[in-house]
């Protein structure tokens, strides 16, 4: 029983060793301000940040791209 405890004791240190690195990765420090980094994995839901977002440019043309892509037939129904 003592080996049980023992071995999901050192995995749960392992497991909050690689949430603090996956969160280490996320959400950096640039400029002596909190910020969050861009991954485009799905996690990133950028209207809900009130920090700054470091993000590649090619991944922002494609976030701007994307969103005109959607605006457009809206655009058309009230252009004359």
């Amino acid at each position: 029983m003592q080996s049980i405890v023992e071995g999901l004791v050192a995995e749960i240190r392992q497991k909050d060793e690689e949430i603090a690195d996956l969160r280490q990765r996320k959400f950096a420090r640039f400029n002596n301000e909190d910020c969050w980094m861009y991954q485009g994995d799905g996690d990133d839901s950028l209207e809900s940040l009130v920090c700054p977002v470091v993000i590649s440019a090619d991944d922002l043309l494609q976030l701007i791209n994307n969103a005109n892509k959607q605006i457009q037939p809206i655009r058309d129904r009230f252009t004359v």
